[in-house]
């Protein structure tokens, strides 16, 4: 008997495999709320994280996210001036960072 096997895929089983993408922050620099549109291609939670520029973490949220695109609400008004750094995750392990203007 001989079998041979071809391709990546045994018995038509495929591992899909979970895409993050977003645009930028909106508006930056910001004054009020900042906003960032996520896109997957799976469903996902994500943790969403900001932290100032000598490390310290200032906000963090966590929400479901389905497939295509979430808009993501960065509340900024109480954050002090500054260069903030906005981490996104996936609950799959992927992450994105994008950086955060903050002016009166």
């Amino acid at each position: 008997v001989m079998l041979t096997l071809s391709g990546n895929s045994i018995l038509g089983i495929h591992n899909k495999q979970i895409a993050l993408d977003a645009g930028v922050v909106y508006p930056n620099p910001v004054k009020t709320d900042a906003q960032i549109t996520v896109i997957l291609n799976a469903a996902s939670g994500l943790n969403i994280e900001l932290y100032s520029m000598t490390g310290q973490l200032i906000y963090t949220k966590t929400e479901s996210a389905g497939i295509g695109e979430t808009t993501v609400i960065i509340p900024a008004s109480q954050l002090p001036d500054g260069i903030y750094m906005l981490k996104i995750y996936t609950s799959d392990g992927l992450m994105l960072t994008r950086k955060l203007v903050k002016t009166k």
